[in-house]
């Protein structure tokens, strides 16, 4: 008996002294993790002039040194909760983020890394998509986001080209407390 307990206790340390040695999460990523509330706001798909404006409870994870998690949930009406899930995993020496928008495999979007700064306890990271170049329609879609220890805001620009963008949703929240 004596001598399993002394294996088992071995093999747990053993595995708990690797786990140690997991690299440092990337700046500047650490500061986006955590609960936030605020809105999401759109314009409507049916009708570009009109926005629309949703509630919306995100939890942030790091799921690895490079990889953040966004768990969504917006209050689309009366009994209407929808979830949604995205993945960002960034290689700031590649200057590329894959973006997974949903769970679906085909949804994973690449994007370059235009910018990446710190400023005024801000980090801002500006990406623009890298576009098939095989598609009928150009188009162009880029991503700022901006957040402090207290604020997480993220735009969306799109157009048929990168010269002439316009706001196509904005989500911005607080820290929950």
């Amino acid at each position: 008996m004596t001598l399993r307990l002394s294996v088992l206790l071995l093999a747990f340390l053993a595995t708990s002294a690797h786990a140690l040695y997991d690299p440092a999460p990337k700046s500047p990523l650490p500061d986006a993790e955590g609960r936030w509330s605020g809105t999401l706001t759109y314009r409507d798909y049916s009708d570009d002039r009109r926005e629309v404006t949703l509630p919306v409870v995100t939890n942030v994870a790091l799921v690895a040194p490079d990889e953040l998690v966004f768990h969504n949930v917006y209050d689309d009406g009366p009994k209407k909760t929808v979830h949604s899930y995205e993945r960002l995993k960034f290689d700031f020496d590649a200057k590329t983020l894959v973006w997974a928008h949903g769970l679906a495999a085909k949804e994973d979007r690449r994007y370059r890394i235009d910018s990446s700064s710190s400023q005024s306890g801000f980090i801002e990271i500006v990406v623009t998509e890298i576009a098939d170049a095989k598609a009928e329609a150009p188009q162009c879609a880029r991503y700022t986001l901006r957040w402090s220890r207290t604020e997480l805001n993220i735009v969306k620009q799109e157009g048929r080209t990168c010269d002439a963008l316009a706001v196509r949703s904005r989500s911005t929240f607080r820290r929950a407390s």
